[in-house]
């Protein structure tokens, strides 16, 4: 078993069912046997083996699945014109002026690691002690489109090892 963070990247319409389908197989590559549960909030723990995190991610017909040696959480979003600045209720005094989508993905990350969700965060500025690695590029290359795409966990931890499922 691998000591370090491994991402994978599919596309498909069906992001639902393909978020399932990727993780399944991701779990599979990874692993061989394991055990997954789901918290009251909707977060996937990995069970056995333990000490070993997993988030799922989708926009826009690309899907990503993070495993970590860690608790972790994944987002990514295309990066497109927005018109609404009705989200922007989420951010803290001190983050109305940050870029939308390199702070959403963020609070989303976040949101998946803690297990709380978005929503918990409305209004509150994201805790110092969280590390963020930047995936951007990498979804983008991957996706041919702009996307920002981040990992959030409580120690930062080296970029992950890419992997792409057809």
């Amino acid at each position: 078993m691998k000591n370090k963070s491994v991402l994978y990247l599919a596309k498909g319409k069906n992001e639902k069912e393909l978020s399932a389908l990727l993780k399944r197989r991701a779990l599979d590559s990874f692993f061989g046997e394991w055990k997954t549960e789901v918290t009251p909030l909707g977060k996937p723990i990995i069970t056995e083996p333990s000490g070993w995190g997993i988030s799922v991610a989708h926009s826009d017909g690309v899907v990503a699945v993070v495993i970590a040696p860690c608790e972790i959480g994944l987002d990514i979003e295309l990066r497109k014109e927005r018109k609404s600045q009705r989200l922007t209720d989420f951010f803290h005094e001190s983050e109305k002026d940050c870029d939308f989508y390199s702070l959403w993905v963020k609070k989303e990350a976040y949101g998946k690691l803690t297990g709380e969700g978005v929503f918990k965060q409305k209004g509150k500025a994201l805790p110092p002690d969280i590390a963020f690695t930047d995936l951007s590029a990498e979804v983008s290359a991957f996706a041919g489109r702009a996307f920002s795409a981040v990992i959030a966990t409580p120690e930062g931890i080296e970029k992950p090892e890419i992997h792409v499922f057809e």
